[in-house]
């Protein structure tokens, strides 16, 4: 992947997406120059939407696993009644 590519993504798409403001200050997720450094990760931030989203992947990913499950042992009794 073009490392100019994958940079855009993560400043213009997830910065905008994941930044906030709180008693008027903007918190970024990327910067592209803070002081002397460039492209800037807010860590924590990073940290905790990696969370979050693995925590919502994982709340919908659980039950649908369960569901088919469900279904494939209902198909089985059918199949065995039958």
């Amino acid at each position: 992947m073009d490392i100019e590519l994958l940079w855009g993504r993560l400043y213009y798409h997830l910065d905008k997406k994941y930044s906030f403001q709180n008693n008027n200050e903007i918190t970024h997720l990327f910067l592209a120059k803070i002081g002397d450094d460039r492209n800037a990760i807010n860590f924590p931030l990073l940290s905790a939407t990696a969370s979050e989203l693995n925590e919502s992947h994982k709340r919908f990913t659980v039950p649908i696993a369960l569901s088919i499950i469900a279904v494939a042992v209902s198909i089985v009794a059918v199949l065995i009644k039958s």
